[in-house]
């Protein structure tokens, strides 16, 4: 399944600002095999108001490559792997 973030917090996983989208999202999610974020490095600067993933729920992201390292670092120490375009 991919997804599209609103945000980004260390402590709180990947947000959004739409709680029926986070909602349906997750509901989505427990059917999928593997869940992939879809975002441009922007999003890694702001935060989102509703908690839409934990970093264990998802397997890849595909950003550009203005992420910042500390961030693209963070999530691969979550096991998480960092695709960069």
């Amino acid at each position: 399944m991919f997804v599209g973030i609103d945000g980004f917090d260390e402590q709180r996983g990947f947000t959004g600002s739409d709680v029926t989208r986070c909602d349906t999202a997750n509901t989505m999610m427990t059917s999928a095999n593997n869940t992939i974020v879809l975002t441009d490095s922007s999003k890694f600067l702001q935060g989102g108001v509703v908690s839409e993933f934990d970093f264990d729920t998802i397997s890849k992201v595909y950003t550009d490559n203005r992420i910042e390292k500390e961030k693209k670092d963070f999530l691969e120490k979550q096991a998480i792997q960092v695709v960069t375009v």
